[in-house]
């Protein structure tokens, strides 16, 4: 008899090791299936896209709160974010709140953008993919996603 953790330890480790690996492939997948979109981005810097994913996650903000969030001088955030709005990635508007702030959103094309780079192409492959397993293995994967969201 084998010493150590009981089996059912070992195997649900086993199992969590498995899910972990299997996430990893399915985003290395999904990320080849849009790499084309990636490809297309000549005129959008790291730094550009950063501002870009803060304004998608967060919401509007103004210049200092995204020079805070960039840990970058605020001067640095105003030359990144012209560049943003000349692509028509981004637009400024007067703060509703307080009108002495300017804060900045994502343009519906700034949003497609972050969206082709991100689910395009590989959500297309994905939801092909999906339609092809049959309805027990599609509700089974609904049932441990939803768990898995649910945890988070």
């Amino acid at each position: 008899m084998q010493s150590g953790a009981p089996s059912s330890v070992r195997d649900k480790n086993e199992l969590v090791r498995t899910v972990v690996g299997l996430t990893a492939d399915l985003q290395r997948l999904m990320a080849a299936s849009g790499a084309d979109a990636w490809m297309d981005l000549q005129n959008i810097t790291v730094k550009q896209l950063k501002v870009m994913l803060i304004l998608s996650q967060h919401g509007p903000e103004t210049v200092t709160a995204l020079a805070q969030r960039l840990r970058v001088h605020i001067s640095t955030v105003t030359g990144i974010l012209d560049r943003l709005v000349q692509q028509k990635l981004v637009q400024r508007e007067e703060d509703p709140e307080d009108r002495r702030h300017v804060i900045s959103h994502l343009t519906p094309h700034g949003e497609d953008v972050l969206h082709r780079l991100y689910y395009g192409a590989g959500e297309e492959d994905l939801t092909r993919r999906l339609e092809n397993l049959d309805m027990e293995d599609l509700q089974a994967l609904e049932r441990g996603l939803r768990a898995l969201v649910s945890s988070w």
